[in-house]
């Protein structure tokens, strides 16, 4: 074993060949990329705009297939653009994930679009929590707009 230093991160550590120059992958892959930037800029564009057509298919595909993600992911962003998160157990993000889920399929079963509905809107400073979300059908969705019906809280 020989005592070396990383020459990225300057932590000493032990290595078993004399020409490892990098504590770990990471600081390899990182020093690589450093070095590299300008070749990985011009790969990473020239692939994109070969696969253009690809990875728009393939995005679709995914949103398609994963409607219930596709919706918390919006409904976060939504809400953090809006200041209306809090923060959330491990539990409490994948019993969002279920309301979003029961949505999608229920509207499955049914043929009738449903949607998760914030309770006391964000616009009207409700926060994006489990305690305000409920599925109903788009069709209520839409009636309500971006009103306040505190009888949803009894369906939920």
């Amino acid at each position: 074993m020989v005592q070396k230093v990383c020459e990225r991160c300057g932590v000493e550590f032990e290595a078993k060949r004399r020409d490892v120059r990098f504590c770990s992958r990471v600081c390899k892959s990182a020093s690589y990329r450093e070095a590299n930037r300008e070749k990985l800029a011009a790969y990473g564009a020239a692939y994109y705009a070969a696969n253009c057509d690809k990875r728009a298919t393939q995005g679709a595909a995914w949103e398609k297939a994963n409607r219930d993600k596709r919706n918390t992911i919006n409904a976060n962003r939504r809400a953090r653009k809006r200041k209306a998160t809090v923060p959330l157990t491990q539990d409490e993000m994948a019993r969002i994930k279920a309301i979003y889920a029961e949505a999608e399929t229920k509207t499955r079963e049914t043929g009738t679009t449903w949607h998760v509905d914030h309770i006391l809107p964000l616009s009207k400073g409700g926060l994006h929590h489990l305690n305000n979300l409920i599925a109903i059908p788009a069709g209520m969705n839409l009636t309500k707009h971006d009103d306040y019906w505190p009888d949803l809280y009894a369906l939920q």
